[in-house]
């Protein structure tokens, strides 16, 4: 008889641990798309910091984040992770060195990089948080059978977990919520470890973690009790049982984050300014009234993108099981989480994803309502049929938002690839200069292949962009309207999008420009003083370079000087009778003009030849130059240099034509 109840016990454990990996299997192919989600950019601010803070501290082989705001932990934890990530890309020729990694944009919000340069360092950050995700769920079956359900229902707790619509989005988010989520679990299973068998050791290793869990975010400091509840659930106040309690935890969070105690100032401001933005001030489209109206926001998420009704009406009997049958174990396992909920609803803010740490917990107050309702109906087909019927319904509806949440994350609709692929696509049929506005932020990695420069196209005229050689200009379609009324242009193209001015970029609608003709205001240029108050480049007296440029001098070399505008002036002084010309650019014509209203036309077939052009005595010394392409060597990947460059000129000296 004991041999079959052994057997018995040996096959339902090999289930149990068969149902677990399956739901883990389940979880992870719920989770995959969110590894690759709308990279390469990205759509949380906090995600696009975090990732490239981190990778800032690797690149500089800096420990000390000099940031605050965040406990450090989930920086160290990650560096290691961009190095691999990073010799990964090296072993598949993706980069060379750590420092091409690009974490900054004039654009972005804080001037961080809102895309990533090289995505593989993000999968594999993103990756790493998938597998703290799973490691949440492996805990959540764990501490279901410390507090002695059966196996069963400590898979259902890990199956609603597992789907909960929330810890899916935020499960592969490069940020400190399912670092906190990870530790917090591990805490308080260790906790309920220790009370079964207490002893010092056991108590120190759970205040360490604790500790971690506080180090991984502030929000996770009600997670310290468990330590003190240990002490108090086997009488142990023995000064020793007492200061591992206390002191462990703290051990714990300065292990975490160390420079906190070199930096103390520095974190005390950031910290307070955490407290002020939870508490206080709030933060715009994500806030709520402290009590009441908090309480009601959270209840409503947690029937929705948290674990689905049913789930959180059986867990709010759950709740009420603890508060009236308390035991040890349902203290130490339950009293993290329901402080913390506390907490959360007597602040202003409320972003959903700091309530990741409670999602497990409320599958498993559920999974112990149906332990108690089938003892309740003495067992049985009944009691069976109707606890399971019941699991069936917690489940359906988390699974079914789920899985219309992956099918989403797969394939994010983003009109800026659209985009992209589009200019690639017209690259092949002709060249067009192209001027991106850098408030699309579109992707670093895709405007290194493309002929494009990026500009605040909000602070252009039709004619700067003219001059400055651009063909064609692509804005967002708040920007469209001034666009539309200037008949220099015409819209060639549109893709759909987001109208709306966005914080954080995502598929925004954006409009393709493209001049048909010169702005008005060009025929005037160099006619008048006013409109030509300078010019672009001035043969005077041999100095050290033969030649000057007033308006820019980075375009004056020792051999030549560069004419960077469709339209310029060059001044030549009395004994220079012929000018030497090149072009970077094939097929480049150019167009000179004189005083007295002549004029010479030539086309530069030959990139980088230099032609011999003699200057007529009637032109004066004033000469009027146009020419039709500009563009830049780092664009055509001829060499680094961003200028924009379109014609280089200087004396002839001694040659014939």
């Amino acid at each position: 008889m004991g041999s079959e109840q052994t057997q018995k016990s040996s096959f339902g454990t090999w289930a149990a641990l068969l149902l677990l990996l399956a739901t883990i299997g389940f979880a992870l192919w719920l989770r995959g798309p969110s590894v690759s989600y709308g990279l390469p950019y990205f759509y949380g601010e906090d995600e696009a910091h975090h990732f490239n803070r981190v990778v800032r501290m690797v690149q500089k082989g800096e420990w000390d984040p000099h940031y605050f705001h965040k406990p450090s932990l989930h920086f160290y934890l990650r560096m290691p992770i961009v190095a691999a990530g990073f010799l990964w890309s090296v072993r598949n020729s993706e980069i060379r060195s750590i420092k091409e990694v690009q974490t900054s944009d004039r654009f972005g919000i804080a001037q961080y990089a809102f895309s990533a340069s090289h995505p593989t360092l993000v999968k594999f950050n993103r990756a790493f948080s998938l597998f703290l995700s799973l490691g949440v769920l492996v805990f959540v079956y764990l501490i279901a059978r410390e507090l002695s359900l059966a196996h069963g229902l400590s898979i259902l707790a890990v199956l609603i977990t597992a789907a909960s619509p929330e810890l899916l989005l935020q499960s592969a988010v490069i940020g400190v919520d399912i670092v906190m989520s990870f530790f917090v679990v591990v805490a308080v299973y260790g906790a309920l470890r220790v009370y079964r068998n207490f002893s010092l050791r056991g108590l120190f290793w759970v205040g360490i973690a604790c500790g971690l869990a506080i180090s991984s975010k502030y929000n996770a400091l009600p997670i310290a009790i468990l330590p003190i509840l240990l002490c108090a659930s086997r009488s142990r106040f023995e000064l020793e049982s007492i200061l591992f309690a206390f002191l462990a935890p703290a051990v714990g969070f300065f292990i975490g984050s160390p420079f906190i105690l070199t930096s103390f100032p520095l974190f005390l401001d950031q910290l307070g300014y955490e407290i002020w933005h939870y508490g206080v001030s709030g933060h715009e489209g994500h806030q709520a009234a402290p009590g009441l109206p908090q309480l009601l926001f959270y209840w409503e998420w947690l029937t929705t993108d948290g674990v689905g009704l049913v789930t959180a009406a059986v867990a709010l009997f759950g709740v009420l099981l603890v508060a009236t049958r308390p035991n040890w174990r349902r203290i130490i396992a339950f009293a993290f989480p329901i402080l913390f909920f506390t907490l959360m609803v007597f602040q202003r803010a409320n972003f959903t994803r700091n309530m990741i740490v409670f999602v497990p917990f409320v599958p498993i107050f559920a999974a112990l309502v149906l332990s108690e309702l089938y003892r309740a109906l003495r067992r049985g087909v009944i009691a069976g049929t109707v606890c399971g019927l019941i699991a069936v319904i917690c489940v359906v509806q988390p699974v079914n938002r789920s899985l219309a949440l992956r099918n989403e994350l797969k394939n994010p609709p983003e009109s800026r690839n659209d985009l992209v692929r589009w200019l690639h696509e017209q690259e092949r049929e002709k060249h067009w200069e192209t001027a991106l506005d850098g408030e699309l932020q579109v992707a670093l990695a895709d405007k290194r292949t493309l002929w494009a420069d990026t500009l605040d196209i909000e602070k252009k005229s039709a004619l700067s962009l003219y001059q400055q050689g651009y063909d064609q200009i692509v804005v967002s379609d708040f920007l469209a309207e001034q666009f539309e009324n200037d008949p220099a242009f015409e819209r060639v193209k549109r893709f759909e999008g987001s109208a709306e001015l966005q914080r954080i970029v995502q598929s925004p609608a954006i409009s393709v420009f493209r001049f048909v003709q010169p702005p008005v205001a060009f025929a005037q240029l160099g006619k008048g003083d006013a409109a030509a108050p300078s010019p672009d480049i001035v043969f005077g007296e041999p100095k050290d370079r033969v030649c000057e440029t007033p308006n820019d001098p980075s375009l004056a070399e020792r051999s030549h000087c560069w004419l960077s505008a469709r339209r310029s002036t060059v001044m030549i002084r009395d004994d220079l009778s012929a000018l030497e010309v090149m072009s970077p650019w094939p097929h480049q014509q150019v167009h000179i003009s004189g005083e007295a209203g002549t004029a010479l036309e030539i086309t530069l077939d030959q990139p980088g030849d230099w032609k011999r052009i003699s200057i007529p005595e009637s032109f004066g010394k004033k000469l009027a130059v146009e020419i039709t392409t500009i563009s830049t060597p780092r664009s055509a990947h001829i060499s680094s240099d961003a200028r924009r460059l379109g014609l280089a000129v200087r004396p002839a000296l001694g040659v014939s034509e």
